[in-house]
This record gives C-alpha cells, sequence and structure tokens, in this order.
C-alpha cells in the first residue's frame, strides 16, 4: 500500500477482534411468507365442505366478532423502529409516556414490542454478568446473583399497564350486555309494532320501523352466545313486517327492490372476488360481505330469497374451495421448507463437530454458519423441535468456538508486542538519511503489522492509532522534503538549460580550442549542476548530442566516441547504487551471447548457397549482416573489456 493511502488503513486487529466475540443471533426471524400466518394449516380446514357448513363457520366467525370493539383492533400509530437501541431506562421511560398519552387498548401491540425487547436486553445483561463472574470465579457461579432497579421500574409499570388493561376488558365486557339488553328491547318493540299492540297510528308504522332498524343498527356489539339468537329473532320480525303488512304495496314493493339491489351488488362483488389473487384477502372480504348481509340489508320478496341466498352460498363455496386449494399448496410447501430446514440442521451438526486450531479456521466456520442461520430463518417458520434442534447444534459451535478463543489470548498477547516493535521502529525513521530507503521501510512495516494478526481489543485501538500516526507524520515529512528537492532539482534544470545554450553559443565558432580534456571538464561542470526531475531530463539527451557533436569535431570515429561516453557511463555508475556494475556485467554477457549465436546462425546460412552469386541479393543482405553482426560483436566485447578494468579498480 502507498503512503498517500496510509491513513485508509484498517486496524485488521480490530476487525479480527470484533469476529471473535461476533455471536450468531440466538432469536428466530419471522418468516418472509406474510400470509403464513393467515391460514390453519390442519386437516380439518383442508377438507372438502358443503355450502352449509362453510356458511355456518363464516357466520360463527362473524359472531366472535360481535366481542369486538374498534378501539381494541385500533392501535396508536407509535414509531417502534428506534426501540431496539434503547436502553432498559429508556424502554420503562417509553412505557410511562404511552400510559400517560393512550388509551390502554390502543397500545397493546407496543407495550407487547417493549416487553420483548425488554426481557431480551436484561436477559443478555444476567448472561453477561454470569459470564464474567464465571471468569473471575474459575467457573464456578454458585454464589452468582443479578437484579437492576430498572427492572423494579418497569415490573411496576408493567403491573399498572395490565391493571388498567383490566379495567378497560371489564367496562367493556359490561357495556356488551348493555348492548344486549338494548336490542332485547328493540326486538320486543318491532314484535309490538307488528302485532299491533303498539298505540301508533298508521301513518307513522313505516316511519316507526325506520326507526327501529337505525338503532338497531347503531346499538353496538354483543356477546358472541348471544348474537345468532338476537339477529335471527329480528330478522324474523323484519320479515314478518313485510309479510305481515298488506296495506302499503307500493311502499314494500319499494323496499324489496332496494334489498334486492344491495343484495345483487353483494352477490358481484363476490363473484369478482373468483378472480382475486390474494386468496386470503378475498376470503377476508367475503367474511365482510356476508356480515353485511346479515346486517345491513333487510329481506327480499317471498319468492326471490331462497333463490338469491343460494347464489350466494354457491360463490361463497367456490372462494373458499379456492382457499382450501390454496391451502393445501401452502402446506406441501411448507412441508418441502421444513425438509430443507432439517438439511440445515444436519450441516450445522457436521460443522460444530469440526475444532480448527487456527483463527482463520474459526472465522471462516463462522462465516458458514451465519450463511446457514440466515437460510434457516427464511421462508416459512419451522416447527418448535427443529429450530431447538438447530439451537441446540449453534451452542455447541459457540461453546467449542469461545474455547478456542481463550486459549487465544496468549497468542494476541505475543502479537501486541510484536506490533509495539514495529511501532517504535516507525518511530526512528524520520532520522534516516536515506528517506527514500526510510519510505520503502515504512510501507514494510504496514505490511507487517497486517500480516502480524490481532491482538487483545482492550490495546488494539489505541496501538493502532499510535502506529497510524507515526505513519501518517512521516510520510507528511517526507512529501515535505521531497517538494524541496523537486523544487531543487527544477532549478538544476533551469540552470542546465542555460549552461547547454551558453556552450552551444560558445563552440559555434569552430576555431574555439577543443580537445579531450576541454570535452571531460565540460562533462564534470555539467555533473556538477545536479539532479533533474524526471519529466525534464531529455535535458541530459540534448547534452550527450552536443558533446557528440564536440568529440565529432576531433576527428574521432563514432567507435571511439562510443567507447568514451561508454566508460564515462560506468564510472558514473560505480558511483550509485552497489550492485549496478554487476546487472550491468550480465546485461553486456547476454547481448554479447545473443550477438554471437545470431553471428553463427547467419554464417551457417550462407551454406545453403551451393554457387556465390554476387548477384543474388538474398547472399548480399547476408554478407552485409554478417558484417553488421562481426562489428556489433566487437563493439560490445571492448566495452566488456572496459568494464572489467573497472570493476576490478
Amino acid at each position: 500500500m502507498s503512503e498517500e493511502k496510509n491513513e485508509q488503513l484498517l486496524p485488521e486487529e480490530e476487525k479480527h477482534e470484533q469476529a471473535d466475540n461476533q455471536q450468531v443471533p440466538q432469536e428466530e426471524m419471522p418468516a418472509e411468507n406474510p400470509e403464513e400466518h393467515e391460514v390453519d394449516l390442519n386437516d380439518e380446514h383442508l377438507a372438502e365442505k358443503s355450502a352449509e357448513d362453510i356458511v355456518e363457520e363464516i357466520h360463527a366467525e362473524i359472531a366472535g366478532q360481535s366481542e369486538q370493539h374498534s378501539d381494541w383492533q385500533k392501535q396508536a400509530d407509535v414509531d417502534t423502529s428506534g426501540y431496539a437501541g434503547y436502553s432498559l431506562a429508556q424502554l420503562s421511560e417509553e412505557l410511562r409516556e404511552l400510559l400517560d398519552k393512550y388509551e390502554v387498548m390502543q397500545i397493546r401491540n407496543t407495550v407487547r414490542r417493549i416487553q420483548q425487547l425488554f426481557e431480551k436486553k436484561y436477559r443478555e445483561a444476567k448472561d453477561k454478568a454470569r459470564q464474567q463472574y464465571r471468569d473471575a470465579n474459575e467457573g464456578d457461579e454458585s454464589g452468582f446473583h443479578f437484579h437492576l432497579k430498572e427492572k423494579d421500574v418497569f415490573d411496576n409499570l408493567l403491573r399498572e399497564y395490565r391493571r388498567r388493561l383490566n379495567d378497560a376488558r371489564r367496562q367493556y365486557e359490561q357495556k356488551l350486555l348493555e348492548n344486549k339488553t338494548k336490542r332485547e328491547a328493540l326486538i320486543s318493540e318491532l314484535k309490538n309494532l307488528i302485532q299491533g299492540q303498539s298505540a301508533i297510528e298508521t301513518k307513522d308504522l313505516f316511519k316507526k320501523f325506520k326507526e327501529i332498524q337505525q338503532e338497531w343498527r347503531k346499538a353496538g356489539n354483543v356477546p358472541r352466545k348471544d348474537y345468532e339468537t338476537l339477529w335471527n329473532n329480528f330478522k324474523y320480525w323484519e320479515e314478518q313486517f313485510f309479510d305481515l303488512i298488506e296495506w302499503d304495496r307500493e311502499y314494500r314493493k319499494k323496499v324489496y327492490e332496494e334489498n334486492l339491489q344491495a343484495k345483487q351488488k353483494i352477490i358481484e362483488r363476490a363473484r369478482q372476488l373468483l378472480d382475486e389473487e390474494n386468496v386470503s384477502k378475498a376470503f377476508r372480504e367475503l367474511q365482510q360481505l356476508h356480515k353485511i348481509w346479515k346486517e345491513e340489508t333487510g329481506p327480499v320478496v317471498p319468492e326471490l330469497r331462497e333463490e338469491i341466498w343460494q347464489e350466494f352460498k354457491t360463490l361463497t363455496k367456490q372462494i373458499h374451495d379456492r382457499r382450501r386449494e390454496y391451502m393445501a399448496r401452502i402446506r406441501e410447501e411448507r412441508k418441502k421448507e421444513w425438509e430443507r430446514k432439517e438439511g440445515l440442521v444436519q450441516q450445522l451438526a457436521e460443522i460444530a463437530e469440526q475444532e480448527p486450531g487456527t483463527h482463520d479456521g474459526w472465522q471462516k466456520l463462522a462465516k458458514q454458519v451465519e450463511e446457514i442461520h440466515a437460510s434457516f430463518f427464511s421462508g416459512y417458520r419451522a416447527p418448535k423441535s427443529i429450530v431447538d434442534a438447530f439451537f441446540e447444534q449453534l451452542h455447541t459451535f459457540n461453546r467449542k468456538k469461545n474455547s478456542f478463543y481463550k486459549a487465544y489470548k496468549s497468542v494476541l498477547k505475543e502479537n501486541l508486542n510484536k506490533k509495539k516493535a514495529l511501532l517504535e521502529e516507525a518511530r526512528t525513521l524520520k532520522d534516516s538519511e536515506d528517506l527514500k530507503a526510510a519510505k520503502e521501510r515504512c510501507k514494510e512495516l504496514q505490511k507487517l503489522w497486517r500480516e502480524t494478526g490481532p491482538t487483545p481489543r482492550k490495546a488494539s485501538k489505541h496501538v493502532w492509532e499510535e502506529f497510524q500516526k507515526v505513519c501518517r507524520e512521516f510520510f507528511d515529512f517526507y512529501h515535505s522534503k521531497i517538494k524541496e528537492e523537486i523544487s531543487q532539482e527544477y532549478q538544476n534544470y533551469l540552470n542546465k538549460k542555460e549552461f547547454l545554450q551558453q556552450l552551444k553559443e560558445r563552440y559555434r565558432n569552430e576555431e574555439e580550442p577543443l580537445d579531450l580534456d576541454t570535452i571531460q571538464a565540460l562533462r564534470e561542470q555539467w555533473k556538477t549542476l545536479g539532479h533533474v526531475p524526471e519529466n525534464v531530463r531529455f535535458i541530459n539527451n540534448k547534452f550527450h548530442r552536443f558533446l557528440s557533436s564536440l568529440y565529432r569535431r576531433l576527428n574521432m570515429d563514432k567507435t571511439e566516441i562510443e567507447l568514451l561516453e561508454y566508460r564515462q557511463h560506468l564510472e558514473a555508475m560505480s558511483a550509485g547504487k552497489p550492485g549496478r556494475l554487476e546487472r550491468e556485467a550480465r546485461f553486456v554477457r547476454e547481448k554479447i551471447e545473443t550477438l554471437k549465436r545470431d553471428l553463427s546462425n547467419t554464417e551457417n546460412n550462407l551454406n545453403f548457397f551451393k554457387v556465390e552469386d554476387q548477384n543474388n541479393p538474398v547472399l548480399r543482405e547476408a554478407k552485409r549482416k554478417i558484417e553488421q553482426l562481426r562489428a556489433s560483436l566487437e563493439l560490445w566485447q571492448k566495452k566488456q573489456k572496459l568494464l572489467n578494468e573497472i570493476r576490478r579498480a
């Protein structure tokens, strides 16, 4: 990793430490299929049933709903998304505020969520304290005791919530009885109205009947056991009213038609539900349609009553049959899902049998366990027996894993000592005379740090931050020095550029005295001007080409010039980093071997020409290439001789 990215290094030991202490969640996750809880997949509900049986079940469900109250069903809109991060005290305070702000029946779901979280967090705190007690007492927990005052506060609030909830239930049960009495009185009033026992004028008869209907619909819920009897009695006398009262045929006809239209709308909606994709939703709405049919629509003409009711019952059976088929399919899918989860339990059991001896080995297994855990708690919820078997294997794995990491503490301590040594060495890098070598060493220290392994969690963050700080300070120091060097090197470039221009002006005059010593002096003077930045090193090439032009003015041939420049190149190389001459020697040997091989191959090719024809272009090209290879070989052999002389010096 380069020094520019040093600040972005993450403490590897902290990552490992977090992984060491990570436990697979012990709480079962909710099923992914939201409709799973909307259907009961027992054999009774999957059996074929008659239309009468289906209607009887739906009406029994409606009777059960008669005891329900909207205030109990409607829950307060409370944001519970942040509850998971609350402390025990915060959860208690939240429960107190809910009791002060809302009706007790409207916060049942929220209180249930708070109670689950409180018990889970309290259990985790207790387990942690127990483990600490065991660690401090060599595994003995016989004297362990745990209690928090937050538990007392929460329990008192929970008792107050339950007291209020029970009071609300008793009040509501009393209200159901009052509603029952009210409905019985309305039935008696309707009966008396029909039997002529009420002292009322004939013209006001229908008006009074309408008033009784309105009062009935507003009378409220009643106990479940009384619902069906009350409803049947009221419907009986309602039909009697229309059947027995003959003197206002037009009004009766109008009411019959209105009721018929209302029931036909219900039937049409039931027919549309046959195409509803969400089968459970369709069945719930069907139940609501039956409730409207029973409670909100009146009778129709006697000759149509059975016909229209049979049509509604037929549609009811068709919708129920679709739901039954859906439930059967869900049960089959669930069965396959349980078989899959049993396979995951077996996989987990095989993992739990292993006991790797390294940190990496345990982390690899832990990752596999996490994947199995996520897969296990997806899809349909498994039976308790399968879940218990899963957690049994999970606990076995965690016990072995925790046992390993207890023994792993000595390794962590040794790693800490190694990293402290790396930290101390990093502190000395700024005092190095060779900053470039120090930079490379700093990179090596960072690499060694990452390879050293995890350290104890308490010391991990501190020692890492200190090491990171020291490395960052060194790289800042290094970059500041590099900037200074770059600034100086650019000034060297400007100086060299000006010097080269002066030389060109000076030696533009061919009468200017010139010899080898003068050229060598110019070369030495050029060196004293220092290094230049890499992107402008072309200035050195321009200078060497200029020197080559001066050598030619001394009537020196190309080979002499090249050998002279090569000697100067070798002398400069010998003053640089050690080992450069050795690398150059290997390069020259390989070059000579290549030239010899090429020369031998080309000379052998001449044997293919039986008669030398001087006009053959291929033959001429082969001879020209041989001459070039011999000249090049001779030159590189001379270079090798020079190189050996300088190496021995």
